[in-house]
């Protein structure tokens, strides 16, 4: 698959005075993996955001080849902070409203997902119950073992414990080699087997 999402000459101002970066180029390029670096405020979830669609440059170009922007949204999936999860679901049913719109990677069934992230015994309980841990996995599960050409992940090991953040490194070196992984993090632990590429942003 030829695929490449590209930044040509990008700039970004928040509330026409905080200029977060300008003048910026760089090419991701599937099925590579890649980190965002910087400081806080620098402007890294922001960019993740631009290269998602859903946020605009101010100034510059995000090029996307291989794929029309129309298209483009049922090629990705995104795991950040800043998204809430549906609470009032439990996991069965918010893995399974998921995966109505973004296709599981096969052999894999929801009972398997819930499994591999340690929820199998509590499939019934809602989400808003759950220890921030928990959901972590359950965000971080569904956008993983989607079967779609870009993951981007927005300081993806956030609330996980030691085993938590081991299965997500296994996942991402297993699960997701053919696939583009975008991630934006300082953390060395986040960021291990992510070596195709780093941009660093400053401030």
């Amino acid at each position: 698959m030829l695929l490449k999402i590209q930044i040509e000459n990008g700039t970004k101002v928040w509330n026409h005075q905080q200029k977060l970066f300008e003048h910026l180029n760089f090419c991701f390029e599937f099925p590579k993996k890649y980190a965002i670096r910087g400081p806080n405020g620098s402007g890294k979830s922001t960019l993740l955001k631009i290269l998602a669609g859903l946020t605009p440059l101010t100034q510059g170009s995000l090029i996307l080849e291989g794929i029309s922007k129309k298209e483009f949204y049922k090629s990705i999936v995104i795991v950040a902070p800043w998204m809430d999860i549906f609470e009032e679901y439990n996991p069965v049913e918010f893995l399974t409203f998921h995966y109505n719109f973004k296709p599981i990677k096969k052999p894999l069934n929801i009972s398997d997902i819930l499994e591999a992230i340690g929820l199998q015994n509590h499939v019934s309980k809602r989400i808003d119950i759950f220890s921030s841990g928990m959901k972590q996995r359950l965000k971080l599960a569904q956008a993983l073992y989607s079967d779609v050409p870009i993951i981007f992940l927005d300081e993806p090991t956030m609330n996980l414990d030691a085993l938590g953040v081991q299965w997500y490194l296994d996942t991402i070196k297993n699960t997701c080699k053919n696939q583009m992984v975008i991630v934006s993090s300082n953390l060395e632990s986040e960021l291990l087997g992510i070596d195709d590429g780093s941009l660093l942003l400053k401030i």
